[in-house]
């Protein structure tokens, strides 16, 4: 088989025998991931690493290197036959595919994406795929793809690192105690199931009370969730950030996380910051070298109203740390949770803002250039991630290595080179003394989205009037309705939609508004919905159509009429 200038010469079978078959209750990652996978871009849920060979390494030694990670790891052996339930195989084999090119690494840029994209089928298919790349017969390269229901970004890590051994002829170390049956069956114990409970209160809790979107701002609308890559590096940041840390007690990463946070309450005109952190879940003994999916979000979300930077990093440190302690949760239970908070509030959560903690992974671009004063930047291909803004804290150590990824459609070119640099610049700022972020040169330096007329608070969420008349017109195709904004000292403002029909029709209505939310961060659901006779003559007059009212209703599961006015 042949495609441009690689050729494949042959396909090895890889096989491994003597391992422990299991079977056993999934884990609550693998629960996670298993639902994730057949949803999200494999383009970008997809593990993919590299290594070049060293001179003397046959595909032999590389497919008996391959047999070595699926014999020490249960995680690329499992398969999830049916919901809720993992099965680790104790023989079996894959497929490595040699790829022979002239330049290999041109051949390799080519074939990893290519093969990260092709999803995986977690119910019958081994977690990894395995290649290698040859040039005149000698291997240079080995690829692995792998699915996210085996690894995580920590795992990643671990497989770097012992690939890299394997392939310079190193001992590795017995493999990790705790293999994912184990963690699995530890997660349904009693003490496994009220942590569970008690991540699920507090989720519960966030999403009922704050803000569904954070980029409710003009313009923003579909996308199509693929984010180009700025990375900005700085050695000056790096002493600047060790200074706050020690003068706060903060972690450097914290640190990093509160001038995100000051520079979203800027830029977007937010009082609240939510932010989902991607959690190791690795702090115990017996997980820091487990190879599988233990990482899930950690919801948190800090209010901004404080007056100096110290005091955010302050709030922000407590507000994580509550956050990384409720970031084991049963997925499943947890998506049932958010349905139900949607059709409760009328809302649609948007997982906006996303930030990843990465410095323990070694992942850095390079050593530091101690002679450049200057931020680095540095702009890599689109990637896909379902968030509008992501950041990653690569490097904090000598060097500051940060990644910005955002949705064009919220930031162009300019505005992300801007905040991603405000970033590293109100570090600098900081280094030294406490300072207040009102007169902050930096937090001043980014230009304020402006919402002009039509746009409200309503449920701590910023809506544009418009863009909930516009949900309503298309659920209701082209039904006559007029949705208005009544200033209300529980929500700030109600949505009130007229409409004619009844109490049935109400809760139709508002269940097919909750379910075309998405997309639409400037939307809401009415919080009540006056039902009229019929439409008047002009369907814009709320006097006209209060005149033919027959009963209020909010459309929710459990209908109640409101005695609340109308306006």
């Amino acid at each position: 088989m042949a495609d441009g200038n690689w050729t494949i010469s042959e396909r090895v079978p890889v096989r491994f025998t003597g391992g422990r078959a299991r079977t056993g209750p999934a884990t609550l990652g693998q629960t996670n991931m298993v639902r994730s996978v057949g949803i999200d871009d494999p383009a970008g849920s997809n593990a993919r690493l590299i290594w070049e060979v060293p001179a003397g390494v046959d595909v032999a030694r590389l497919a008996s290197v391959v047999t070595t990670l699926l014999l020490r790891h249960d995680s690329l052996r499992t398969t999830f036959p049916e919901a809720g339930r993992q099965s680790v195989a104790g023989e079996g084999s894959l497929e490595m595919s040699v790829y022979e090119a002239d330049d290999a690494y041109a051949c390799a840029d080519d074939v990893a994406p290519r093969l990260r994209a092709i999803r995986f089928d977690p119910a019958t298919e081994l977690p990894v795929r395995a290649s290698v790349i040859t040039s005149h017969g000698v291997p240079a390269g080995l690829i692995l793809i792998l699915c996210h229901t085996a690894v995580d970004a920590a795992s990643q890590s671990i497989l770097r690192r012992e690939v890299t051994a394997l392939l310079t002829g190193e001992e590795l170390p017995p493999p990790a105690a705790t293999q994912p049956v184990d963690l699995g069956e530890t997660e349904q114990t009693p003490a496994g199931q009220r942590r569970i409970a008690s991540a699920l209160r507090y989720w519960d809790d966030l999403l009922s009370t704050t803000p569904q979107a954070m980029f409710a701002v003009p313009g923003v609308g579909p996308t199509d969730w693929m984010l180009p890559r700025l990375t900005l590096r700085s050695t000056t940041a790096a002493p600047a950030l060790a200074r706050i840390a020690d003068r706060t007690g903060a972690g450097r990463a914290t640190v990093v996380l509160a001038a995100l946070c000051a520079l979203i309450g800027r830029r977007l005109g937010v009082r609240t910051a939510v932010v989902a952190m991607l959690a190791a879940n690795r702090l115990l003994p017996h997980l820091t070298d487990y190879v599988g999916t233990i990482s899930q979000d950690a919801l948190m979300s800090a209010e901004l109203d404080v007056a100096t930077f110290d005091e955010l990093v302050g709030r922000i440190r407590d507000r994580s740390l509550a956050a990384y302690r409720r970031s084991t949760f049963d997925s499943v239970a947890l998506w049932n949770i958010i349905d139900g908070v949607a059709a409760r509030r009328g809302t649609h959560w948007a997982r906006d803002c996303v930030f990843n903690d990465l410095t323990g992974l070694g992942q850095g671009s390079g050593p530091a250039d101690v002679t450049d004063s200057a931020i680095r930047l540095e702009w890599l291909p689109a990637e896909a991630m379902p968030t509008r803004l992501m950041v990653w804290a690569v490097r904090l150590d000598d060097e500051v290595e940060l990644s910005v990824l955002a949705d064009p459609g919220c930031l162009s070119t300019a505005e992300v080179e801007a905040f991603g640099s405000a970033i590293i610049r109100l570090i600098v700022e900081a280094a030294d003394q406490d300072i207040d972020l009102a007169s902050s040169s930096v937090v001043a330096s980014l230009e304020p989205v402006v919402r002009g007329d039509g746009w409200y608070l309503s449920d701590r969420c910023w809506i544009e009037l418009a863009a909930v008349r516009q949900l309503l017109d298309d659920v209701l195709d082209g039904r006559p309705n007029l949705v208005v904004a009544v200033p209300d000292p529980a929500f700030g403002h109600r949505l009130v939609c007229y409409v004619t029909g009844d109490h049935v029709a109400a809760e139709r209505i508002h269940a097919d508004c909750v379910a075309a939310l998405e997309m639409r961060p400037s939307a809401m659901a009415p919080h009540h919905y006056v039902l009229c006779s019929q439409a008047p003559a002009d369907v814009t007059d709320v006097t006209a159509w209060q005149s033919l009212a027959v009963a209020e209703r909010t459309g929710r599961a459990e209908p109640k009429v409101t005695v609340r006015p109308a306006n």
